[in-house]
């Protein structure tokens, strides 16, 4: 699966969400999308690396498109607090990153519906904490 289509894929459920993409980087945060970005990543999304400058992408379609054609997904980042399926129990890794995104899962040891699963419960998982916040 491409980046972008996962990206799509978040789209299809109903998810509001914003992304940052980088140009030939194969990496995009996606954001819970509130009044403010700031602590609402929910996911990273890795594609396989190539050669990249970073370059902060200010149409999120044209971004969504290049990381569609180019990348394959191969690493999920997500929330600490996030419930996983039983059957990835097992292939869950803790990433040495600080802050709240701090598990993934590799594409390579699991399907790409379990990687949509995970980013839903993650997604869920911040959407809660940043209506907490709120209170």
């Amino acid at each position: 699966m491409r980046i972008g289509e996962m990206i799509d894929q978040l789209e299809n459920q109903e998810l509001k969400i914003d992304i940052f993409a980088y140009k030939k980087a194969a990496a995009v945060s996606v954001f819970y999308l509130d009044h403010k970005k700031r602590g609402n990543k929910f996911i990273e999304i890795y594609g396989k690396k190539d050669k990249s400058i970073d370059f902060l992408y200010e149409n999120k379609e044209v971004a969504k498109q290049d990381c569609y054609k180019k990348y394959d997904v191969s690493i999920v980042k997500f929330h600490k607090e996030t419930v996983s399926p039983a059957s990835l129990l097992g292939v869950i890794e803790e990433t040495s990153d600080k802050g709240p995104i701090t598990k993934q899962i590799k594409l390579e040891n699991c399907s790409d519906e379990d990687s949509i699963e995970v980013a839903v419960s993650s997604y869920n998982v911040v959407k809660e904490l940043c209506q907490i916040r709120k209170k």
